[in-house]
C-alpha cells in the first residue's frame, strides 16, 4: 500500500462516524497529504471551482485525484489506472 493511501485511510477514520478530529492531528494528515500529492500532480484542463481546479498525481502503483480546496490543501481519492490514463489522455488532447 502506498504511503498516501495509508495517510488517506487515516485521514478518513478521522472523519468517520461525523467525529470531529483534533484539530492538530487533521492538519497533521493534510500535510502530509498535500507533501505526497502535490509535488507529481498533474492539473486536469481548465476544470475548477472557485478555488482550484482538479488534478491527478500517482504514486508507485496507485492513482490519485484531488480538487484543490480553498487553503490550497488537497484531499486525494484514489482513482483506477484507467481514469487517469483517460484524464492525462484528455489533457494532452490539445496541446
Amino acid at each position: 500500500m502506498s504511503e498516501l493511501k495509508q495517510i488517506i485511510e487515516e485521514y478518513k477514520e478521522l472523519r468517520a462516524d461525523n467525529a470531529v478530529p483534533f484539530i492538530d492531528k487533521r492538519i497533521s494528515l493534510q500535510n502530509k497529504m498535500n507533501d505526497l500529492f502535490e509535488p507529481n500532480a498533474i492539473r486536469i484542463g481548465n476544470l475548477s471551482n472557485n478555488y482550484g481546479g482538479i488534478s491527478v498525481s500517482k504514486e508507485g502503483d496507485c492513482y490519485f485525484w484531488a480538487l484543490e480546496e480553498w487553503n490550497g490543501n488537497y484531499i486525494p481519492e484514489e482513482i483506477t489506472k484507467e481514469l487517469y490514463d483517460a484524464l492525462i489522455t484528455f489533457n494532452s488532447k490539445d496541446k
